[in-house]
């Protein structure tokens, strides 16, 4: 027979949760196939039913900030538990019967060696308990699924069934779980690695209990520009349609007990983007779209980095100098001269002495040609950008960081400052969030918060050092830094507007390490 061993990461088991959660691991373990089930993360409340069904609970996990598993870690750690043929990652509240698996093992014996099976869910309301204990009670559940239940769009996924130590071999980037894009990305990794991507929706599916989504912060539906973590791990997926990496674009499904190839309509579901996933945009709306995310970006940096072509003493650009050969003579002349090389970068009209100021006529952040032409063989000791990295999409802030990276000494360091999202001050958040009444705010692409300013640059390669942040508990953090790796004015120590203790404008701020080795 078959094996698998499932994981899953819970939350608090408490209120109709607990009852949730409760329900699929006595689902699960009701399936012959399903030999181990990890619980990754600290439990708490009610977890009676981890006792029960003998579920292994995994404190040895590595978590993001905000105290999650981290996605990577968890496949790594099953990998190297599990004994069994597959491993299947599942959200804690899916609910699979034995029909379910047999449709997996058929599905299995076809697949080869590498492969990624996905699905959709039939989404129901229900408060109660179920038990799975007997073919009455699977018929009882069936027949209060039949009363309520509807076909989720196929926007996405709460599963990922695979061969054991795929992960091991193919590793997966830390991404956010519980926040949407995730699962999108599953499927990218997959079809980017040439592993069979199948959708098993024709033949099986799981049940999903509804729930409210107030675990974060927000209604069903919400866009993903509006969530700053979905929008880390839609950052992570190339440029262009999203449907390509939702179960639309698997390649293959599994009917009838075959493969057979998917025939996908042009311009077909909708995407992150959409608060009815599934509905599909009209053709002019996509490609108003698609054009704004190749071309405004070039109108917004202009924006931001453009400045005033008169710069102040210390900048490197004159008015009838040209901007990039000017800032290029200045590297030289530090390199040359055995002095620390330090770039401002999106500097507008900043110039600080020993540093050299740079805009967009002297460097686009995105542009690796650019960065070449501009440092060279040069490698930088320090780059400051404060108030820059907003401007940004989530995705384009992870490519300038790289390129920083790639041009930073071993042990330089990249300060970014942006707007804390975690202020407590509900005013300062309504200047500096995307579409915020505030200077610029107009152009603001993302909110930060320390764990997604980190995960972007641990992305980039280089090792965060938090310098000023809030956290979520809405207590304020600060250490002593030097100014000589960046001077950040909108900051504790500099902004006079935080007079007499009491912090009325700070900057979430963080180092960027390049690692010496």
């Amino acid at each position: 027979m078959l094996t698998i061993d499932l994981f899953t990461t819970p939350k608090p088991f408490t209120g109709l949760t607990a009852t949730h959660q409760a329900n699929a691991l006595r689902s699960w373990r009701g399936c012959p196939e399903v030999r181990r089930i990890f619980v990754f993360g600290a439990v708490s409340g009610e977890t009676d039913s981890i006792t029960e069904t003998g579920a292994e609970v995994m404190l040895d996990v590595e978590c993001t900030e905000n105290g999650l598993p981290s996605i990577r870690s968890m496949f790594e750690i099953a990998a190297e538990r599990s004994e069994a043929d597959l491993l299947m990652f599942t959200n804690a509240d899916m609910i699979y019967l034995p029909s379910f698996f047999a449709g997996v093992t058929a599905c299995r014996a076809e697949a080869g060696d590498r492969f990624l099976l996905v699905g959709s869910r039939m989404d129901f309301d229900s408060e109660r308990a179920f038990s799975f204990g007997s073919p009455p009670a699977i018929s009882e559940f069936e027949d209060d699924v039949r009363s309520n239940g509807k076909m989720h769009p196929p926007s996405g996924s709460d599963y990922f069934i695979f061969p054991r130590r795929q992960y091991l071999e193919h590793r997966l980037p830390d991404l956010w779980i519980g926040r949407g894009g995730w699962d999108l990305y599953m499927i990218y990794h997959a079809k980017s690695h040439g592993f069979l991507t199948v959708d098993l929706s024709p033949s099986v599916w799981g049940y999903h209990q509804n729930h409210d989504y107030s675990n974060r912060g927000k209604e069903a539906g919400v866009t993903y520009e509006k969530d700053p973590e979905a929008a880390y791990n839609i950052s992570l997926l190339p440029e262009g349609s999203w449907r390509q990496w939702t179960l639309r674009g698997c390649p293959m499904e599994w009917a009838d007990g075959a493969f057979r190839k998917k025939s996908l309509s042009k311009g077909e579901g909708g995407g992150p983007g959409s608060s009815q996933p599934g509905k599909r945009p009209s053709g002019k709306k996509k490609d108003a779209k698609k054009r704004s995310r190749w071309s405004v970006w070039i109108a917004r940096l202009r924006q931001v980095f453009a400045g005033s072509r008169k710069k102040p003493e210390g900048s490197a650009s004159t008015p009838d100098g040209d901007p990039k050969h000017l800032a290029r003579e200045s590297i030289l002349r530090a390199s040359r001269e055995g002095m620390p090389v330090r770039l401002v970068v999106g500097a507008g009209r900043t110039g600080y002495e020993g540093w050299i100021s740079t805009n967009i006529d002297s460097l686009n952040l995105l542009d690796r040609g650019d960065w070449a032409s501009l440092v060279g063989e040069v490698r930088l000791d320090r780059v400051l950008a404060e108030h820059v990295w907003e401007h940004l999409s989530p995705g384009d802030g992870i490519t300038a960081l790289r390129n920083v990276a790639d041009h930073l000494k071993p042990g330089g360091r990249v300060r970014i400052a942006v707007p804390d999202g975690r202020h407590p001050d509900e005013d300062y958040l309504a200047h500096v969030k995307p579409g915020g009444i505030g200077p610029g705010a107009d152009d603001h692409m993302i909110l930060y918060t320390v764990e997604i300013l980190e995960a972007a640059m641990r992305e980039a390669g280089l090792v965060p050092e938090r310098l000023e942040h809030w956290d979520a508990a809405g207590e304020f953090h600060a250490t002593d830094w030097d100014p000589f790796d960046g001077k950040v004015v909108r900051s504790l120590r500099y902004d006079s507007r935080n007079a007499e203790g009491v912090l009325k404008y700070t900057s979430l701020i963080i180092d960027g390490v390049k690692p010496s080795t």
